[in-house]
């Protein structure tokens, strides 16, 4: 004890009242008395020994690497979006004619600055989001929506995409509307830049284990880059992704959000590829509803 932090002595002691009870090893975090040192520790009482087996893991490294990304997303939330949203803001003005009359070539140029702030800014908003479910503090709502009618407002009249479905058209899912819906618009973000002859969305339900599945099926893929792409930030390698990507309109980050959305759903994301077809499953229980919390209001 004399080797723990003052201010964690307290937890490292009730961890050990408790271990006399439990039957599974504890796990708490702790720090030394140098504070810069961080330890994972695992604990379990043994009462045929009468003693203590204790583990030791330095995750030192690890919690330097969150306070860093911390610090990070703390100066990109501020020090970036203020900025951006007084430049957006002042070309607003401007469009609107606040100083005066602009000319025709002036204005392709603030229509230009314009959607490179609100890409800007929607790129801050995913990595707040993906930083918050990072930390487990990304809270959700839930709410039926109409996942047919829901689709077919959306996507229905884009001439390379299909939409069928099995389903009748009051089936309803229990979902966060919001996040699930931006969740679907990152993915297919990512799908139409494989530019692909034709989109397939498939809707539908496997009754035995109650999970709703939206298939979405990419025939003659033409670019191979951003089907590469797909398949690193599926498989988590979001800083391997292909240097020759060239996704103007989707932000590496759409793709690894939507995942985690999917994820605090209960549900999964899976790809099958063959030759230059993609297959993406989104699966997600058709009766289990998602976390019972309250979600704030996405900035924009």
């Amino acid at each position: 004890m004399t080797l723990l932090h003052e201010d964690d002595k307290e937890l490292f002691a009730a961890a050990l009242n408790r271990a006399r009870t439990a039957t599974e090893p504890m796990h708490f975090e702790a720090r030394l008395t140098d504070q810069s040192m961080y330890f994972q520790w695992s604990l379990l009482w043994s009462k045929v020994e009468q003693s203590y087996f204790c583990v030791a893991h330095d995750i030192s490294k690890r919690k330097d690497l969150e306070r860093m990304r911390k610090e990070f997303v703390a100066v990109i939330s501020h020090d970036l979006r203020s900025p951006i949203t007084t430049i957006s803001g002042t070309t607003k003005l401007l469009l609107h004619e606040a100083f005066g009359p602009i000319p025709d070539e002036s204005r392709k140029v603030l229509d230009q600055i314009m959607l490179q702030c609100s890409q800007i800014i929607e790129l801050v908003n995913d990595l707040l989001d993906l930083e918050k479910f990072e930390a487990k503090q990304m809270q959700l709502t839930q709410e039926s929506i109409a996942i047919h009618q829901e689709i077919l407002h959306e996507y229905g009249n884009r001439a390379s995409t299909e939409i069928s479905s099995s389903l009748p058209e009051a089936y309803s899912l229990t979902v966060d509307k919001a996040r699930f819906l931006l969740a679907l618009k990152g993915i297919l973000e990512e799908v139409e830049a494989l530019q692909s002859a034709h989109i397939l969305l498939q809707l539908d339900e496997n009754k035995t284990i109650k999970e709703f599945t939206l298939t979405i099926n990419c025939s003659a893929c033409q670019n191979l880059a951003a089907l590469a792409s797909i398949l690193a930030k599926l498989s988590g390698k979001i800083g391997n992704i292909a240097e020759e990507e060239t996704v103007a309109s989707s932000s590496r980050l759409k793709l690894p959000l939507a995942m985690r959305i999917i994820e605090a759903h209960n549900g999964k994301i899976t790809a099958t590829i063959n030759e230059n077809n993609l297959v993406l499953e989104i699966k997600l229980p058709a009766a289990q509803p998602v976390l019972d919390l309250e979600m704030p209001a996405r900035k924009v």
